[in-house]
């Protein structure tokens, strides 16, 4: 079972490191393997996903094998391009990456180490005491995956069935994802999902450990890695197999991927298409992500407009719409063709809206309710029955900021672009989310409780991110020469000065 899980995640893993190297080209890009690897494995899992849905369309029994097929093609496609053209060579010699470490300490990776191995220990339990998941898990994404697997070729038929309480027109990218290891597995294995949830938590933490290694120094790469592992909810959602840690992952590679970009000198236009591409299967992932992708694709030409002029901004836009275009063309086919309306808008008239719109207490609650779960949101998911309560000792807002305030400010003057983009998407988008809970037909504390936390921990390893790259941070010292290296150095001294005077 577990060899047949692997074999699974082969071709997604090629089609997406294969992906950047022709997105982020070694040449222009000098980042380590394992920043590849982990912005290479969610891409191919999106892509991959993408290629499933097309192949649903197909009415014959072989269409596991014709899909299988054409994506092995594809994967092989890429490898034989790159090394004709020799981005495997270059990636190759290459390999060493720019990340910056301190010899003489070993700190700070031990306590990523021991954090990892905590948060590994709180995903294990939780999965041994709920292996279905938390309830989204398995009365959302996991059924829909069943209805996929068990349908065959009447797979449209669960969207018609009227069970709007499953939310059946959530995007596909996690079910589908998980139909495919039961392919290969030949069935339901409670294993599939529990892969898939801790593969994406594992993806985010790693990103967001390279990253930062690769723009900054390692040190900030661990301590990044160390805060987001030892926030309880990022942990707990991971391992109820819910979509919002693999959304929480694209929307921390379109904006990582903006800031490799920036830091060219002279900027191409293939990683604004790499970014484009994320952005475009966090729209496949979650609803959610809609806004997200959407904002990416207005807000960065007109920052880049700013900066650079029109013609570059409309450039930019072009090549982050022809990234996303390929999920947002499968997600539009979804949305008009065979999904039924959200049932944030199904039945809704306008005088309820403008009647909800001019609520001033609904405002007062929805800002209430997100002072308070700002500073709470990381320490777990609430309890209903408890007070209000703010552990200072648990990483969230209050850690980060305290860090900022301590470490100082040192931005690079390449990153300004990266930085007003990620602080832009993520102050509309959580606008976007509070004019969502103001014109809600749900009854509103409900809807504030059951979803406010998570939508905050999908911007949660993007903050981070964005905090830790202004952050000044630990730097290490140059190295000192010892007593005898500095002897041996002025001996030489004069034999030197000596040979000139002769000649």
């Amino acid at each position: 079972m577990a060899a047949l899980l692997t074999t699974s995640l082969i071709l997604p893993l090629l089609i997406g490191f294969s992906l950047s190297l022709f997105f982020l080209p070694p040449g222009d890009h000098r980042i380590t393997p394992l920043l590849r690897v982990f912005l290479g494995a969610g891409a191919g899992i999106g892509v991959v996903s993408l290629a499933g849905f097309c192949f649903l369309f197909i009415p014959v029994g072989s269409s596991f094998f014709l899909r299988e097929f054409a994506l092995a093609a594809f994967g092989a496609a890429l490898v034989w391009s790159a090394w004709r053209k020799g981005i495997l060579r270059e990636a190759y010699a290459r390999a060493g990456g720019t990340t910056t470490r301190d010899r003489k300490t070993l700190l700070t990776p031990l306590a990523l180490a021991i954090t990892a191995l905590s948060a590994a220990a709180t995903f294990a339990i939780a999965v041994y005491r709920e292996p279905h998941g938390k309830w989204d898990a398995f009365l959302i994404w996991n059924m829909h995956a069943r209805f996929l697997f068990r349908s065959g070729e009447n797979w449209m038929d669960y969207f018609r069935s009227g069970l709007d309480w499953t939310h059946p027109d959530y995007p596909c990218l996690l079910p589908l994802s998980i139909v495919r290891v039961w392919e290969y597995c030949g069935g339901e294995t409670l294993a599939a999902p529990i892969a898939i949830a801790l593969l994406f938590t594992l993806l985010v933490a790693g990103l967001l450990w390279t990253a930062l290694g690769t723009l900054r120094n390692n040190e900030q790469g661990c301590l990044a890695a160390m805060l987001l592992a030892a926030s309880p909810l990022f942990v707990l959602v991971g391992a109820s197999q819910l979509a919002d840690i693999p959304l929480s992952f694209f929307i921390l590679g379109a904006i990582v991927v903006l800031f490799l970009h920036d830091r060219l000198e002279k900027p191409g236009s293939s990683a604004v298409v790499m970014a484009g591409l994320l952005a475009g299967l966090a729209a496949w992932t979650k609803n959610e992500g809609i806004l997200f992708c959407s904002l990416i694709l207005l807000v960065r030409p007109v920052i880049t407009g700013f900066y650079e002029g029109p013609r570059r901004a409309a450039g930019e836009f072009v090549s982050l719409f022809a990234g996303a275009a390929p999920a947002l063309l499968v997600l539009f086919l979804f949305k008009t063709a065979i999904a039924p309306p959200s049932d944030l808008l199904a039945g809704q008239t306008a005088g309820g809206f403008v009647e909800r719109l001019g609520d001033a207490g609904r405002y007062g609650t929805v800002l209430m309710s997100y002072l308070r779960t700002g500073l709470t949101f990381t320490q777990g998911i609430p309890d209903v029955r408890a007070p209000f309560v703010v552990n200072p000792f648990i990483p969230g807002f209050i850690l980060l900021a305290a860090y900022l305030a301590l470490s100082g400010i040192e931005k690079d003057p390449r990153d300004g672009r990266g930085f007003l983009t990620g602080w832009a998407v993520v102050a509309l988008t959580l606008a976007g989310y509070f004019f969502v809970f103001i014109m809600t037909p749900h009854d509103l504390k409900w809807h504030l409780l059951t979803a406010l936390n998570r939508l905050f921990l999908q911007f949660w390893p993007a903050v981070i991110f964005l905090v830790f790259m202004a952050a000044r941070g630990y730097r290490p010292a140059p190295a000192e020469e010892s007593p005898g290296e500095r002897q041996k150095g002025s001996r030489k001294a004069p034999r030197k000065q000596k040979k000139g005077r002769k000649e």
